[in-house]
């Protein structure tokens, strides 16, 4: 009976939950896009990765070689106009592509 007791509250606590999302303002659930520039690396940064990594690493000369590849305008057409500001696509586009290449 415990554990029917405990499935059952879940079960309530769920449902809330959805229902407190879907009376929710729309404008506060959403993500939106507001483009930024990207920064230069940091000269201290490329300073202690060449420390650290004097031989290079793919990432470090990936920056080095081929400069920014990805910008915020390029993912602007896939968020809505308001909203929360969304995490950089830039950066996470640059994360899948380095979970790729790690395997």
């Amino acid at each position: 009976t415990m554990l029917l007791a405990n499935s059952l509250r879940r079960r309530v606590e769920v449902r809330s939950a959805l229902l407190r999302l879907a009376n929710a303002d729309p404008g506060r659930l959403t993500m939106s896009l507001k483009p930024m520039e990207i920064p230069p690396v940091p000269e201290e940064t490329a300073r202690v990765a060449r420390a650290a990594f004097p031989k290079g690493t793919p990432f470090l000369r990936f920056r080095d070689e081929l400069g920014v590849i990805y910008r915020d305008e390029m993912f602007a057409a896939l968020f809505p106009k308001s909203g929360q500001p969304a995490t950089a696509p830039w950066r996470l586009a640059l994360i899948s592509v380095f979970q790729y290449v790690e395997g």
